[in-house]
């Protein structure tokens, strides 16, 4: 009762395979997360884990599996606890679109933010939330991103470089 069916079942089951493949009993293997689980997998907020990212799920009595980076302060807090840790890794054929935070700094300019949006959209990525902080000569521009993977990220912060007056740019993990 403590811990998620569904998981327990995929777990249970990629241990027998092995097993039968191996002959052997082995540790844990590592879940294939597709990103179309469903509503029993969440992915944190804290961290926003996309494709590619090393990650592990954190069992929580509210949300059921929450998916963490590995580097991420909440899963290296639970990782001693192996009762609520479930390694995890990310399936070949993963679908969807996974949010994603970055930082721009850019120097302030007419239409600067205008420009960086619309070259971020044009590279297939939707901007889900902006907040921007100015000084007196740059803007900091903070946004969330739905991105399919860690190569669809390089390529749009790689573009988003490219940009006049960009200074800097980040993926912000908290």
């Amino acid at each position: 009762g403590n811990r998620v069916s569904f998981l327990t079942a995929r777990q249970l089951t990629s241990k027998s395979e092995t097993a039968a493949a191996a002959n052997k009993h082995e540790a844990h293997e590592p879940l294939a997360i597709h990103g179309t689980e469903g509503l029993l997998i969440n992915f944190a907020k804290c961290c926003h884990p996309i494709p590619g990212d090393p990650i592990v799920g954190l069992i929580s009595s509210e949300k059921g599996m929450v998916v963490h980076t590995e580097s991420c302060h909440n899963s290296v807090e639970a990782r001693d606890k192996p009762e609520r840790s479930v390694p995890l890794r990310w399936a070949e054929d993963v679908k969807g679109e996974f949010a994603c935070e970055i930082r721009v700094d850019l120097e302030k300019s007419r239409g600067a933010i205008a420009v960086l949006a619309t070259r971020i959209t044009g590279l297939e990525a939707n901007i889900k939330r902006i907040t921007v902080d100015d000084d007196t000569r740059t803007s900091t521009v903070r946004m969330i991103l739905s991105v399919r993977n860690r190569v669809h990220l390089a390529r749009i912060m790689k573009i988003v470089r490219t940009i006049q007056g960009v200074a800097k740019v980040a993926r912000i993990r908290h």
